[in-house]
């Protein structure tokens, strides 16, 4: 049989919705964002829960540090959400943006993976078939101009950076540590924890200790520093079926069909309970609203209909927004 989990994931991610900034304000998250989201979830009559903080609060990726700019006041902000009734989480991936505080000090610890460059934009989108490339020419567009994180020594949200040994014990501490400080300076209750598969790795990369077989990056990211922390979720899974927490899909497009859009869900969730996850988040109602893509009323309430029969929900495009219709049965199927 399969490793099973120790424990469930915390009730809260079952008894109460998840609400992320992602789909709203993507990579231009801010504080006044952020509080303006979980005022809007309460005076709309929606339950509080868990709200996560997407990419780009930090300056620079890995320095595990608000900005300033962005986030004049983290502390007082997840002081106001808490008294609001949500639990909160930002968004973190072992990778570290070069010229930062934490990529300078990982580097000289000897903390990143080394390798030569990653493949150049043409050699990746001219390699595989019609559907490989197509698929990498998506990715590239979407990783240079809005959607981090892309490829350690590559772009990462307009930045390059690297990524963590984790097969170093001793890197995994340090950036633990690094996380808990935060977690206590902030008063944050937890992570959402993204990436960690072995293709985000640069060419020819060279760890502290020889990685067994690729997927052992995503192993140890998920056993070695997500599991440290009971309130979590990841994107990446690979022979970690002992994780107590969130497994979630990847990122669905807000449309209809099963080409990744709403009737992708249920195939999704199943595959996964298969495979021996069986806590799997569904990505956001209505989905990533990637491409200028919007869900009208009906499908936003399909969605909100399928996702509370699963285990967690996700909600990031505010019902309200999308009409009073939306958010009247987007409300009733969280009341079923």
């Amino acid at each position: 049989p399969l490793p099973a989990p120790a424990r469930p994931p915390p009730v809260a991610v079952f008894d109460r919705p998840i609400w992320t900034t992602w789909a709203t304000s993507h990579a231009d998250v801010t504080q006044a964002d952020t509080l303006a989201l979980g005022d809007a979830v309460v005076r709309n009559g929606f339950r509080p829960g868990v709200l996560e903080i997407d990419d780009r609060w930090q300056s620079r990726y890995g320095d595990l540090a608000f900005d300033p700019i962005k986030f004049p006041d983290p502390k007082g902000m997840v002081t106001r959400l808490h008294d609001l009734g949500f639990l909160v989480t930002v968004w973190v991936m072992p990778f570290l943006q070069e010229g930062s505080a934490a990529c300078l000090e990982a580097q000289a610890l000897g903390h990143l993976v080394k390798g030569g460059d990653p493949p150049s934009v043409a050699r990746e989108v001219l390699a595989g078939g019609t559907g490989e490339r197509l698929g990498s020419a998506v990715k590239i567009l979407v990783d240079q101009f809005d959607f981090p994180p892309a490829r350690p020594a590559a772009v990462v949200g307009h930045a390059t950076s690297a990524a963590l040994d984790l097969t170093s014990d001793a890197a995994v501490e340090w950036f633990v540590a690094r996380l808990e400080a935060l977690q206590r300076s902030a008063g944050l209750d937890g992570f959402k924890f993204d990436a960690g598969e072995p293709c985000f790795l640069p060419r020819g990369a060279k760890t502290h200790r020889p990685l067994r077989y690729p997927a052992e990056y995503t192993q140890l990211w998920v056993t070695k520093v997500v599991s440290r922390f009971p309130l979590s979720e990841v994107r990446s899974a690979a022979g970690t079926t002992e994780y107590p927490g969130l497994v979630r899909m990847g990122d669905r497009d807000t449309l209809w069909g099963a080409d990744n859009g709403l009737q992708s869900l249920i195939p999704a969730l199943l595959t996964a309970a298969v495979l021996g996850y069986p806590f799997c988040l569904p990505d956001m109602v209505g989905g990533n609203a990637y491409w200028g893509q919007y869900p009208d009323t009906e499908l936003m309430a399909r969605w909100a209909q399928v996702s509370v029969m699963m285990p967690a929900v996700q909600w990031s495009i505010p019902p309200w927004q999308v009409s009073a219709e939306a958010m009247s049965a987007c409300a009733a199927a969280m009341r079923a």
